[in-house]
């Protein structure tokens, strides 16, 4: 059985008006022309690359605020804390130099006792001590 339909082959260069004109569009717009559609996906891929870079700086943003804070409270904790060691350090030194922590330190570092009286020697008149060369 042989088909009954009837082909009709045309040559390259005598193409019909529409496939020319299908053909030629397709050429025009792989011309280097920027169209509408174009400029459209251009904008959005410019709008989400703006967008995606505007988060990531404020990420970075929010963490190194997140992270100073951190820091800061632990400076502050120190703080505290070497204000009461300075603060205990005073009340050290304030009760070392108080009079009865002398008292006691002279009796036993220095093995010195009360006494009951003083003596004081009285000078002789006419007496005077000199050096002889």
């Amino acid at each position: 059985m042989t088909s009954n339909i009837k082909q009709q082959v045309v040559p390259r260069h005598h193409r019909s008006n529409f496939s020319h004109n299908r053909l030629s569009g397709l050429a025009h717009r792989q011309s280097g022309k920027i169209t509408n559609h174009a400029i459209t996906l251009a904008f959005g891929l410019f709008t989400i690359i703006f967008c995606a870079a505007l988060g990531f700086f404020y990420l970075q943003q929010v963490l190194g605020t997140a992270s100073q804070g951190s820091e800061v409270h632990t400076l502050e904790a120190k703080i505290d804390e070497l204000s009461e060691k300075q603060r205990q350090l005073e009340l050290q030194g304030a009760e070392l130099r108080s009079i009865r922590q002398v008292e006691q330190n002279v009796k036993e570092k220095l093995n010195l006792v009360d006494i009951d009286t003083v003596a004081y020697l009285v000078p002789v008149p006419g007496s005077v001590a000199f050096l002889e060369k």
